[in-house]
């Protein structure tokens, strides 16, 4: 029996990976809370937590027609980005270069996962 997809799990784990390495960046060190980043990947002040901001990712115009499956996996392609970055150390740089390589970073995943998983 498969385990039902569950897209916001791997969005907050995701978040939380992102947390991790920016604050290991050499302009954000240290000060990246999980209302600063939920604000600055959501572009929206009333966003202040990893709850909010997934379910509001998640609904949104870009991930409505994908599947709960392709919503999961293409959570776990940017939690892997960030998982991967900090295992090799390579958090050290600035936020907006680790940021922006999160959508260059994933987009072949990104694109396994809708293709497998359907729309």
């Amino acid at each position: 029996m498969q385990t039902p997809a569950n897209p916001n799990g791997e969005c907050l784990s995701s978040a939380s990976a992102a947390q991790i390495c920016l604050n290991a960046s050499a302009d954000l060190s240290g000060t990246v809370t999980e209302s600063v980043l939920s604000q600055l990947f959501s572009g929206s002040a009333s966003i202040t937590t990893y709850s909010q901001y997934c379910s509001a990712l998640l609904s949104s115009d870009s991930f409505v027609r994908f599947s709960e499956k392709a919503k999961e996996c293409v959570m776990v392609c940017n939690k892997e980005y960030w998982q991967d970055l900090n295992s090799q150390s390579l958090c050290g740089g600035q936020s907006a270069d680790l940021i922006s390589g999160s959508s260059t970073g994933t987009l072949s995943c990104i694109r396994i996962c809708t293709s497998v998983s359907g729309p």
